[in-house]
C-alpha cells in the first residue's frame, strides 16, 4: 500500500475573511462500512473531472507550535475519475400531501382554517401555512395573506412573533370576494376588535395532484429536486380545508377544535398533527384522508393552542401536541445523485478511513469507519467513535461564540477558512449548539449532508487550533499506530444499533476525546459492559455521557436532542417540548434522568474554559499499590501532562470530577488533579450551582478540576479516566515519549495483557485488571 505524508505548517491562520467556496461538499451515506461492504459517495464540486479514492488514515490531530502537523494514511485502491457538478442545498420544511386530482373547491369556493403561531412574522416574503397551484394562504411583512397567482390580498392587523392567533381564509369562485379572519388566543390592550376583513382576489377551482403544508409549493416538481417555496417559520395546528365559501360571520365563529361549528359545510381534509408523529407520516381525519408526509424533518412534539401547562407528556395528552414548528432552514437530507459507490475490500483492516477527493490541487477527506467484519477474529481492543458527537458538533457556526475571549485573537485570526465559510452558508445545515434563523435551537442533525468541520486536517478554535471531535481522535488513532497496538475501531451508530452485542469480545473499550451524546441503547450498553460484563474501559476525554439522543425510527441518519432547561447549553427548549419525539424520552442531561457518568465512568462534568489549558499533580491515592501499575515509568512527584497540543496542557477544554454524591464508587482511587490549576476562563457548570455566587472560576474555586480516577468493578473489570477532552492531545508530545503516552500505555496494556511493540514493555496480565 502507498504512504502518504502531508506535511502542515500549524501556524497558518487566515489574515482576513474567506469569500471562495469550499472546493467540495461532500458526503457518504454511511458513517460504519465493514470489509465487504459498500458506501455511496455524494459530492459537489465546481470541477470538471475530480477523483475519488478510499485510505486508511494512520496518524493526524493538529500539532502545536512550530511541530508540524502529522497526517498520514494509506491508499487502498485505485483512484476512481469522476465528472464534478455543483448540487443544490435544499433545506426548509414543510408536508407534501398528494391528492387524488380531485378538483378543490367544487361548491364554488374554498375556505382555510388553522391556528399559527408565527416566529419571523415580520419577513417581507411569503410563508404559506397552505399551498397548491399558484395559491398560498399565509403570512409576509407582519400581515395575514393570501395570494393567488402573484396577486396578494393582506390583512391589516399586524401578528406577533410567537403568539397564538386563529386564522382563517374563504374565497368565493363566483364573486372573487375574499375574507380574511384572524383572532388571537390572548388580545393586547393596543389591538384592534376588528378581526375579519374582505377584498377581491379572482381564483378558480383547481385540480392540484399535492398541497404543501408550511411552504407554498412541493420541492420535488417532476423529479427535479428544489427548495421548498415560501416556508413558514413557526408552529402550525389544527388545519382543515372546507369545501365552498364562508360568509364572514360564519368565519368568524368556526372554530377548527369544534367540529360542530361546519354545521352544513363540507369537510374536506383536517389534518392531525399530533398522530404518528415519531415517524414522517402527517395524517389527516378528514373524509378524503388526504394523508401526507413529512419534508426536512420539522419540528414534532410541540405544544399547540390548546397545552394548558399541566401536562408534559405528548404520549398522555396528545391533543395538546398537535402541531408541527416548520423552519426555512431544516434539512435532514441534500438527497443528492450518487458520485459513486465504493466498496471496502474484504482483507481491510479495521480502523479509520476516508474518501478522499482530489481536484485542481485541492482535497478533501470524507471520514467513513471499518469495524471488523461480523465474523471475524476481534482484537482486545475496541476504539469506540463518538460518531453521534461528532454529527452534534458539525457545522458549528462560530461567529456567536466567545472566540476571543478564548483565544486571545480575533475571530479572523482564531478559526479555519472552513468556520468562516460556514458562518456565510447555513443552507449547509448548523450543529446542534446552533438556533434556526427564527431564533429557535436546532433539535434535529443529519449526516446526510456534508458535515465540512468534521475533517482530519480541521483545529478547534477553542483548543488553541489543536483537536476536537474527529481530528482531535486522531491524535488516539495517531498513538494507537505509533505504539503499534492492535485495536478495532466501532462507532456510536453501531453501539445504538447492536447494543452489549458489540462490545462484549473487547477485553478494554477505549472512547474519544469527548463521547457527549448518548442514546438510551448506547449508556445501557457501557453500563452492561463495565459492570456487570467485566468489561476494562478507558473514558480518555471529559464530558462525556451526557446528553440524552435518539434517532428517529425511520430516519435513522437523524439525531435528536431537546436541551431543556437546566444544563450547560447555547440553548433552551420552550416550556412542554423537552421530550423526544423519536421514543418520548425525556430529554435534557443524564444525570437528570438518574443516570450521571459518576456511576459508569467514575467522573462527570464540572467545568469548561479555554485560553490555556492545566496539568496534574500526584495525590496519595496515587501511591495505592493496586495503581502502582499505572505510574510505572513515572516520578512520584512528576508533573503529570504540563504540555500538548491543545492549549499546551493535557487537563483543559472540559473537566470531569469524582463525586461520591453522584455515584463515583465509594473505593475510587482519586490518582491525580488539576485543581486550582486553571485560569478563570473556566468556570462551574450550572447544574452544580443551585445558586449564583462568587468565586466560580478556576483559580478561586477548588471544584473546577480534572480529576484522574481509578476503580475496579466488582464484575472483575476496571475503569481509567482522566477526566479532560485535552489528555489524548498531549500523548504525541516529544515524539510520544512523555508521561501521559506512559500512563496511558500502562493502563492499556495491564487491561488487554497485550504489550506495546514500540516500547517493548512486558505485561503480566490476562487482559482483566488485577490488585
Amino acid at each position: 500500500m502507498e504512504e502518504f505524508d502531508v506535511p502542515g505548517d500549524s501556524t497558518d491562520r487566515p489574515a482576513g475573511p474567506i469569500a471562495a467556496d469550499l472546493k467540495f461538499l461532500s458526503y457518504v451515506d454511511r458513517w460504519s462500512v465493514r470489509p465487504g461492504e459498500s458506501f455511496k459517495l455524494f459530492a459537489s464540486t465546481d470541477a470538471r473531472r475530480f477523483t475519488a479514492q478510499l485510505v486508511r488514515l494512520t496518524r493526524g490531530g493538529p500539532r502545536a507550535g512550530d511541530e508540524p502537523d502529522a497526517f498520514a494514511y494509506e491508499a487502498i485502491g485505485e483512484e476512481i475519475d469522476l465528472a464534478g457538478c455543483r448540487h443544490e442545498l435544499t433545506g426548509g420544511s414543510c408536508v407534501v400531501v398528494p391528492t387524488d386530482g380531485s378538483p378543490l373547491g367544487s361548491a364554488g369556493g374554498v375556505t382555510v382554517q388553522a391556528w399559527i403561531w408565527p416566529t419571523l412574522p415580520d419577513l417581507e416574503r411569503t410563508q404559506a401555512i397552505i399551498g397548491w397551484n399558484g395559491f398560498a394562504f399565509g403570512i409576509r411583512g407582519g400581515r395575514l395573506t393570501v395570494e393567488v397567482d402573484g396577486k396578494r390580498f393582506s390583512a391589516p392587523a399586524p401578528l406577533h412573533d410567537r403568539r397564538w392567533y386563529r386564522v382563517a381564509c374563504s374565497i368565493d369562485f363566483s364573486t372573487a370576494a375574499v375574507l380574511l379572519d384572524q383572532h388571537p388566543k390572548r388580545r393586547f390592550a393596543s389591538e384592534t376588535t376588528e378581526t375579519t376583513w374582505q377584498g377581491d382576489l379572482a381564483m378558480a377551482a383547481g385540480n392540484p395532484s399535492e398541497l404543501t403544508i408550511g411552504a407554498a409549493a412541493a420541492p420535488i416538481v417532476q423529479g427535479v429536486q428544489r427548495r421548498p417555496s415560501d416556508v413558514f417559520n413557526g408552529k402550525i395546528a389544527a388545519l382543515r380545508l372546507i369545501d365552498g365559501a364562508v360568509s364572514g360571520s360564519r368565519l368568524d365563529s368556526l372554530d377548527p377544535y369544534d367540529s360542530a361549528s361546519l354545521g352544513e359545510d363540507r369537510l374536506i381534509a383536517a389534518w392531525n398533527f399530533a398522530r404518528e408523529l415519531s415517524t414522517i407520516q402527517v395524517l389527516d381525519d378528514g373524509p378524503g384522508h388526504l394523508h401526507g408526509s413529512t419534508y426536512n424533518t420539522p419540528l414534532r412534539a410541540v405544544t399547540g393552542p390548546t397545552w394548558n401547562s399541566e401536562e408534559f407528556d405528548f404520549r398522555v395528552a396528545p391533543e395538546q401536541y398537535d402541531a408541527i414548528h416548520f423552519h426555512d432552514d431544516d434539512l435532514d437530507d441534500c438527497r443528492w445523485p450518487v458520485a459513486t459507490e465504493i466498496e471496502v475490500p474484504v482483507d481491510a483492516r479495521s480502523g479509520a478511513y476516508a474518501c478522499r477527493l482530489r481536484a485542481d490541487g485541492e482535497e478533501d477527506f470524507v471520514p467513513v469507519f471499518v469495524p471488523p467484519a461480523k465474523r471475524a477474529p476481534k482484537a482486545k481492543t475496541a476504539f469506540l467513535i463518538p460518531t453521534f458527537t461528532y454529527m452534534a458538533y458539525s457545522n458549528f457556526d462560530t461567529s456567536w461564540a466567545p472566540v476571543e475571549e478564548f483565544t486571545g485573537h480575533t475571530r479572523l485570526e482564531a478559526v479555519e477558512p472552513t468556520d468562516l465559510w460556514v458562518a456565510e452558508h447555513h443552507e449547509v445545515g448548523l450543529s446542534l449548539y446552533d438556533t434556526h434563523s427564527d431564533g429557535s435551537g436546532i433539535h434535529h442533525v443529519t449526516h446526510l449532508r456534508p458535515m465540512v468541520t468534521i475533517r482530519p486536517t480541521y483545529r478547534w478554535w477553542m483548543s488553541g487550533g489543536g483537536g476536537w471531535t474527529f481530528n482531535g481522535d486522531m491524535y488516539l488513532i495517531d498513538w494507537l499506530e505509533a505504539e503499534g497496538r492492535e485495536y478495532d475501531v466501532i462507532t456510536d451508530h453501531d453501539l445504538h444499533e447492536e447494543g452489549i452485542a458489540l462490545l462484549e469480545d473487547y477485553s478494554c473499550v477505549l472512547t474519544g476525546m469527548h463521547p457527549e451524546y448518548y442514546s438510551p441503547v448506547m449508556l445501557d450498553a457501557v453500563d452492561e459492559y463495565v459492570h456487570r460484563r467485566g468489561g476494562n474501559l478507558m473514558y480518555l476525554g471529559g464530558n462525556g455521557f451526557y446528553w440524552v439522543t435518539t434517532t428517529l425510527p425511520d430516519r435513522p441518519h437523524v439525531l435528536e436532542l431537546r436541551r431543556s432547561y437546566a444544563a450547560i447549553r447555547s440553548w433552551q427548549g420552550r416550556p412542554g417540548e423537552d421530550r423526544h419525539s423519536s421514543t418520548g424520552d425525556q430529554g435534557g442531561i443524564w444525570r437528570h434522568r438518574g443516570r450521571a457518568p459518576q456511576e459508569i465512568a467514575g467522573v462527570g462534568f464540572i467545568s469548561q474554559g479555554g485560553g490555556g489549558s492545566a496539568d496534574y499533580v500526584r495525590l496519595p491515592d496515587s501511591m495505592d499499590p493496586k495503581a502502582a501499575f499505572i505510574f510505572e515509568g513515572v516520578g512520584p512527584d512528576e508533573v503529570i501532562g504540563n504540555f500538548g497540543n491543545n492549549s499546551g496542557g493535557a487537563a483543559g477544554s472540559e473537566l470531569d470530577h469524582a463525586d461520591f454524591s453522584l455515584g463515583t464508587p465509594p473505593d475510587a482511587l482519586i490518582l491525580a488533579t488539576s485543581s486550582l490549576r486553571h485560569n478563570d476562563n473556566y468556570l462551574i457548570v450550572v447544574e452544580d450551582l443551585p445558586l449564583t455566587m462568587p468565586e466560580i472560576s478556576g483559580t478561586t474555586n477548588p471544584k473546577v478540576r480534572a480529576d484522574m480516577v481509578y476503580f475496579e468493578t466488582a464484575s472483575g473489570g476496571a475503569v481509567f479516566t482522566p477526566g479532560s477532552i485535552d489528555w489524548i492531545a498531549s500523548l504525541s508530545h516529544n515524539e510520544y515519549r512523555n508521561n501521559v503516552s506512559t500512563i496511558t500505555g500502562n493502563v492499556l496494556s495491564r487491561f488487554t495483557g497485550e504489550r506495546s511493540p514500540a516500547s517493548g514493555e512486558t505485561v503480566v496480565a490476562d487482559g482483566k485488571a488485577t490488585s
